[in-house]
């Protein structure tokens, strides 16, 4: 018996190689072998680990073994990399989403831009905002459209995308946020504005379709104010133009929103009147 055996590592070509395996010091000291990858006699010795009275036998390797046991030793690392990513991503999301669950509503889970209808009015927009999530930078956008044109389920499929590459998302419906601003049980400012800061992507779904009163457009202004001094992507849909947009809303809030993105149009059918009425037609 050798006293220990062979791992099968890959190259960075993808050869296979054979390294031996560290052998249990209970056993002899393993004698010289060669290489099956390269023919170079394979010897060791019995090392000790500073600091320590251990010794542990180390292989002197060909290049073959330690390019691959050099790799093997990055992809562990790499991984290793990633889960502390994975999990750092996941405390910071759930924390958003303790004060925003956006997955309340049954249809979250089945709007993806894989059930978005595509239609030759919106292809070009919704190619771009896939490419935009890609690669989202310092810079969102506005997307425009008509009232039932898909903006919701674009917006959640960018979160879903998003989510699933560690990108921790803020997906707000602004009308029901202001809404949860509002009474004696209301949310505090504080956190909401602390959510806005931190999130890498904020979502801001619908703005315009909250009645435009003195303290509605105070708290809009504080919550894109926000998101405009960090200098984060902001996404806002809305059913309003820029120019009408600017006019329901403060200038300051407009000015802000356009100074931080470019303006999209989304087009089409209202869809949820279609599917009334083909349900119409079917009964």
């Amino acid at each position: 018996r050798m006293g220990f055996e062979f791992h099968v590592l890959p190259r960075r070509d993808g050869t296979p190689i054979q390294v031996p395996s560290t052998p249990s010091l209970k056993a002899d000291p393993p004698a010289p072998f060669t290489a099956a990858c390269c023919g170079t006699r394979i010897d060791g010795e019995l090392q000790t680990i500073p600091g320590t009275d251990l010794r542990l036998w180390h292989w002197h390797y060909c290049a073959c073994m330690a390019e691959a046991v050099g790799l093997a030793t990055e992809r562990r690392r790499d991984a290793e990399a990633r889960a502390a990513r994975h999990e750092a991503w996941q405390a910071r999301q759930r924390r958003l989403d303790a004060l925003f669950q956006w997955a309340q509503s049954l249809k979250v889970d089945d709007q993806t831009f894989q059930t978005f209808r595509i239609t030759p009015d919106n292809a070009g927009v919704v190619e771009r905002i896939r490419q935009w999530t890609e690669r989202p930078g310092a810079e969102g956008f506005l997307l425009v459209g008509p009232v039932g044109c898909g903006k919701t389920h674009l917006m959640r499929a960018i979160a879903h995308t998003l989510r699933a590459r560690d990108v921790t998302v803020l997906y707000v419906s602004v009308p029901h946020l202001l809404e949860r601003l509002r009474g004696p049980s209301a949310m505090e400012m504080t956190d909401v504005l602390k959510a806005f800061r931190q999130a890498d992507v904020v979502i801001g779904d619908d703005v315009g379709a909250e009645r435009p009163t003195e303290w509605t457009l105070d708290r809009l202004y504080l919550l894109v104010d926000a998101r405009y001094e960090v200098e984060k992507p902001l996404v806002v849909t809305t059913n309003w133009r820029p120019d009408a947009l600017a006019e329901r809303l403060d200038d300051r809030i407009v000015s802000r929103l356009l100074g931080m993105s470019p303006t999209w149009e989304l087009t089409g059918p209202d869809y949820r009147l279609m599917a009334a009425a083909n349900r119409r037609n079917r009964a």
